[in-house]
């Protein structure tokens, strides 16, 4: 007798069911959603915080710049009226032709006193002009940038760079300014991608408009901000992010700003919320529409198995076996999420690096197909290179192994741009591969790897025997999956990377930047105290350079630094800290090194940089040599990091001052 069919469910019952499975569903599909917009609006206040970085780095080099350029004119015009307009003219030579309005020297009383533009008479008056005024009634040396200004005497729109000019006397002797083209600074801004209502501003504290990039319409240079902006505050800090409405109604912005440190100007980038959050609102509609279709689909399903629980005895019978298949599918679908979980809880691991990432992503996947190889290769040409790998110990395959690719499964899984899955390589179409011999296997499936829409490698699984089932949709959308997700990992790494280098390296010469040294300095003067190491430091100036930057211009003056920061570096351990402190000025710290040691080693660099010759125009017929002064100290006990620095200083200064291209030391005061 055939056992009795199992009982139907209870109309209540489905009814609560199908409640249930909605509920469940549109919780879940409202948890995305705020998810997707907490995700949305995380990396768009992320990029703007970038965007406003860069650009902050940008505009303070482009004002040192030009401060410098102030500073060495000035001095020329003190020391010869005369010469001035020759120099003016060399540095001038060094900007490009539609960046430099003007450089001139406006006298005390008010008129141009020189110019490098032809046809500057005395009848030009700027006593009017609130900089001339500033300068003449204060002084103190500071830089003022002016708003944008339409010159009097070029009739052009530009941006005034000026500093006083006190005589020996200390009398006010006049103003100097450098006028630039305001869209100089706005073509870095045209550069980033900010959308059809996103901007990038240059604003003065005083609410002045001095550049700007972008499609908004409400910011042109020289106009006022609208209210409200919080980086005009007076306690505002230097770096924050805001929400504001458009000037003109059309919109809200997220923005970011960052006032820069030395002068009074804030760089402030927006991005339009409409744009930020289209994608996202464009995801929400498609959830909620899919969710919809999954509701009726629910309710339609509820009322089928109603009328099934009607049904007759053998349907019954025919719609238990179908439960028994279905618990299959459902256990199998059952492992699948748990490693898509799994990866999710992997993919969330915030203090995990990119490296141990991947590892535990490979170590997932072998797990979940059952394999005992994983691996994540780089093909460069015809090489294949083990990056990551889970493989059993003394494995063949490891990181770091270089493969020739035709050789491999990866270079089919390249050609084919999708997954390849072979669950029994010896009865497909790659029996005969060299692959199988060499590496004995018996199962694969692996997936193209894209960085950033190019290609990079492949992500695979092998095992030397066959696959004990057979692989399904459900694996290849893992595969896929995890190849997407490995793409981004490995992207993040490389913008660390790149985010990292720029902020510790001086992009001229290669070595530390300032602020960086004085960290590494800190650091390595701290552990010195602590275990009572010797630590020495020299302080290096190149002699002359103003000379050469005069002589040869600002190019010549680059490769001379760049020449001696290469002599330095081959003469020194990786253990030392070498840094560029500003100009030509560069610091070294000798760790474990006494003070002989140091001056030894001073002496050999000296030696080793007047050996240096840098060619002019390519030719050593024509070239600069290279003397630099060099000051050594010794830390004592008593000291700090800024007593040592102020010490060493000193050294370099009795250099300077004994006739240069030698190495002076000086001791701590006993």
């Amino acid at each position: 007798m055939p056992s009795r069919p199992p009982s139907g469910l209870s109309p209540a019952a489905l009814v609560l069911t199908a409640v249930l499975l909605v509920g469940a569903l549109w919780g879940v599909l409202v948890f995305e959603v705020e998810r997707s917009y907490r995700e949305t609006s995380a990396a768009a206040s992320t990029n703007v915080a970038n965007l406003a970085l860069a650009a902050e780095k940008h505009v303070s080099s482009i004002i040192r710049d030009v401060d410098h350029s102030l500073l060495l004119l000035r001095d020329e015009w003190l020391d010869d009226h005369a010469d001035f307009l020759k120099k003016a003219t060399i540095l001038g030579s060094a900007y490009q032709s539609d960046i430099l309005v003007q450089i001139g020297i406006i006298g005390p009383d008010g008129r141009f006193a020189a110019s490098n533009l032809a046809g500057v008479t005395d009848s030009a008056e700027v006593n009017g002009r609130e900089y001339f005024a500033f300068h003449r009634d204060h002084i103190q040396d500071t830089l003022r940038v002016s708003p944008p200004l339409r010159g009097r005497v070029t009739g052009l729109w530009s941006l005034r760079f000026t500093r006083r000019i006190t005589n020996r006397d200390g009398s006010f002797g006049g103003v100097i300014v450098i006028s630039i083209d305001p869209e100089h600074l706005s073509r870095f801004y045209q550069e980033a991608d900010l959308g059809n209502h996103g901007f990038i501003a240059l604003v003065g504290l005083d609410g002045i408009i001095r550049a700007r990039g972008g499609m908004a319409s409400d910011l042109r240079i020289g106009k006022q901000v609208g209210p409200g902006r919080p980086y005009l505050e007076p306690n505002a800090p230097l770096v924050g992010g805001y929400r504001a409405q458009s000037v003109t109604g059309s919109g809200t912005y997220l923005a970011a700003y960052r006032r820069l440190a030395e002068y009074p100007l804030v760089v402030v980038v927006a991005l339009g919320e409409s744009e930020v959050f289209a994608a996202h609102n464009e995801r929400r509609t498609s959830l909620f529409v899919g969710g919809g279709g999954l509701t009726l689909l629910i309710m339609l399903g509820t009322a089928l198995l109603m009328r099934a629980t009607r049904a007759n005895r053998r349907y019954q019978i025919a719609l238990a076996d179908d439960a028994r298949r279905l618990a299959g599918q459902r256990q199998r679908l059952a492992i699948v999420n748990r490693s898509l979980r799994l990866l999710n809880d992997i993919a969330a691991l915030g203090g995990s690096n990119a490296r141990e990432k991947l590892k535990s992503a490979l170590n997932l996947g072998a797990e979940h197909f059952g394999l005992e190889l994983g691996v994540l290769s780089r093909v460069t040409g015809d090489d294949f290179t083990v990056e990551h790998c889970f493989a059993p110990p003394g494995h063949a395959v490891a990181p770091g192994a270089v493969f020739d690719l035709e050789n491999t499964f990866c270079a089919a899984t390249l050609n084919t741009r999708n997954v390849l899955a072979l669950g029994d390589v010896a009865a497909s179409p790659l029996a005969d591969h060299p692959s199988r011999k060499a590496f004995g296997l018996g199962a694969y499936i692996g997936v193209p790897l894209s960085v950033q829409g190019q290609p990079y490698g492949t992500i695979c699984f092998a095992s030397p025997s066959a696959y004990a089932g057979e692989f399904d949709d459900q694996d290849f959308e893992f595969m896929r999956l995890l190849s997407r997700w490995a793409g981004q990992v490995l992207n993040e790494e490389r913008v660390n990377q790149e985010l990292h280098r720029l902020a510790t390296t001086d992009s001229l010469t290669g070595v530390l930047t300032r602020r960086h040294f004085l960290e590494l300095a800190g650091r390595e003067f701290q552990r010195a105290r602590r275990y009572g190491h010797h630590l020495s430091l020299l302080m290096i100036d190149v002699d002359h350079f103003k000379r050469i930057n005069d002589t040869y211009g600002h190019q010549i003056g680059d490769e001379v630094l760049i020449a001696l920061a290469s002599v330095a570096q081959s003469a020194l351990r990786d253990s030392d800290v070498f840094g560029r402190l500003g100009g030509e000025e560069f610091a070294v710290l000798l760790t474990d090194t006494d003070g002989k040691g140091a001056r030894d080693l001073a002496e050999r660099l000296r030696e080793a940089v007047s050996k240096v010759q840098v060619p002019i125009r390519g030719t050593m017929l024509d070239f600069v040599g290279l003397t630099v002064s060099v000051g050594v100290t010794e830390v004592t006990d008593s000291d700090s990091l800024d007593v040592l620095l102020h010490r060493a200083d000193l050294a370099l200064y009795d250099s300077k001052k004994s006739g240069r291209n030698r190495v002076t030391w000086v001791a701590a005061p006993r």
